[in-house]
């Protein structure tokens, strides 16, 4: 199993969601442009509502402690996630996953070149009461993969093991958790993640 497949999750429960597009330059030096154009897209976690064609979520990378940091993402950041409408009461306002592993290609082998990392719903870093601010469980990962194989450059997302999170605190939380986790299952995160796997190669 390479560092791909080990990156996305084996679906055990709940909903799967998978986006693949790919593009394929003229020559490879065309290619090797586009991937590293599309990993530095996908770095920037705070532009990602503008690749998504500005649908839904606005999304910041912070750092352990829940501060907005302006770089690539490392092991252990945070995602927060601001969704349209109430947020949760845990998070403050605003839905978080944790940046749980990276991975990226050797730089000195030229045939096959990729960049990604998995995050998982998590507490709020701020405020951490040991309850997940999410609206889909812990055991949801999505997984981050831009990938270059010759001349074709190809950006993933992959939702795996997406169920509801219903072990929220507070009864607001739980009836919104379920009320946007629905939404999520019946379609908007489906057109978020699948523009913004196509924005990333645009």
């Amino acid at each position: 199993m390479n560092q791909i497949e080990e990156l996305i999750e084996k679906n055990t429960r709940g909903e799967v969601k998978d986006f693949k597009f790919s593009y394929t330059a003229a020559t490879k030096e065309e290619a090797l442009k586009v991937f590293e154009i599309a990993c530095q897209r996908l770095i920037e976690i705070h532009n990602w509502d503008k690749r998504a064609d500005k649908i839904s979520a606005k999304f910041v990378l912070t750092n352990k402690s829940g501060f907005e940091v302006l770089r690539e993402p490392k092991e252990g950041d945070y995602i927060r996630i601001d969704i349209p409408g109430p947020g949760t009461k845990a998070g403050d306002g605003y839905d978080w996953v944790q940046v749980e592993t990276i991975i990226f290609s050797d730089p000195y082998k030229m045939d096959v070149k990729f960049f990604g990392f998995k995050a998982i719903p998590a507490t709020n870093p701020q405020n951490d009461k040991g309850v997940t601010a999410h609206f889909l469980s812990d055991q949801e990962t999505s997984s981050f993969i831009i990938s270059l194989n010759d001349k074709t450059i190809y950006s993933e997302i992959h939702d795996k093991n997406e169920a509801p999170n219903a072990g929220a605190s507070h009864l607001i939380d739980k009836v919104r958790n379920l009320g946007v986790a629905a939404g999520a299952i019946f379609g908007i995160v489906n057109m978020q993640w699948n523009l913004l796997a196509k924005g990333l190669l645009k």
